[in-house]
């Protein structure tokens, strides 16, 4: 028999999988941001958030060795915490990229003075899919899977439009490093679409009923 304090430990536990899924969302936001822009101080606050998300995801994998632990859960409750642990993996896996980015945005000479459209525009894809991610999981719990709108041939595709203007600007006097820095952001922004598409794909037993 599953116990009333099995199901509301769950039920707090998809409640802080959702804040945290928030936060990095943010996160990825600002990074992106700070890379369009070239804003180093944004880029730095980015940066110095890594031990907050780093917190919240130790939280939650705690509470989910707690969940995982309890032998009264029932199968569709575990394989509900089961991949609450594998959103949340993924969810750490985005934010260290984004961290990431805003490191080497911080540590960058100054690049070009105005906003790339491009990266811009690879921002709002990246996030878009990861939004879209979140809201599959959180619908998913409410027994209606909402789809991912964003596809991976979206990301790919401003990938490409941010390359080839991040390689044009490179070419710029004074800008190699800048550009050299750039091209790596670029790859953590793409990682962390791909991230996305992989939290969208566990929304399977979240759309289970409650055992």
């Amino acid at each position: 028999m599953v116990t009333v304090h099995s199901v509301i430990e769950l039920e707090h536990l998809e409640r802080a999988l959702d804040e945290s899924g928030e936060f990095v969302l943010r996160l990825v936001k600002a990074s992106a941001r700070a890379f369009a822009d070239g804003d180093p101080v944004l880029a730095q606050v980015v940066a110095a958030l890594e031990p907050d998300v780093w917190a919240d995801q130790q939280r939650i994998a705690v509470a989910v060795a707690r969940v995982r632990g309890d032998r009264s859960v029932s199968d569709a409750e575990l394989r509900r915490a089961v991949t609450v642990d594998r959103v949340n993996q993924e969810l750490q896996a985005i934010a260290e990229q984004a961290v990431t980015v805003g490191r080497l945005i911080a540590r960058a000479p100054a690049g070009p003075r105005a906003t790339i459209a491009e990266l811009d525009e690879l921002g709002l894809a990246v996030g878009a899919s990861l939004n879209g991610a979140l809201g599959a999981v959180s619908a998913g719990r409410d027994g209606a899977a909402m789809p991912l709108e964003v596809t991976e041939l979206l990301i790919d595709e401003a990938v490409r439009d941010a390359t080839a203007a991040v390689m044009a600007r490179s070419i710029e006097p004074g800008r190699r490093e800048w550009g050299l820095r750039a091209m790596v952001a670029l790859r953590c922004l793409r990682r962390i679409g791909r991230h996305a598409l992989r939290v969208a794909a566990q929304t399977g037993p979240l759309t289970e009923p409650r055992g």
